[in-house]
């Protein structure tokens, strides 16, 4: 989904004002992009659980040295 707004957002002033105007859509766009991302890390991390902690290991048995 963000891919074609990427594209959209980027496309718009490469074809209407060439590859100088990149730059200039590029920190038009940073201000909202970081708030964006920021809330979605956010999110992400309060759900995100722990494996289960194992306090017991059972022991492995070596292998026999008889055929």
């Amino acid at each position: 989904m963000s891919a074609p707004l990427g594209g959209a957002l980027g496309g718009r002033p490469l074809g209407t004002y060439g590859p100088g105007a990149l730059p200039v859509a590029a920190a038009c766009c940073a201000p909202v992009a970081l708030p964006l991302f920021t809330a979605a890390g956010h999110r992400a991390a309060g759900r995100a659980t722990a494996p289960p902690v194992r306090d017991f290991v059972p022991p492995t048995t070596p292998p026999s040295d008889t055929p």
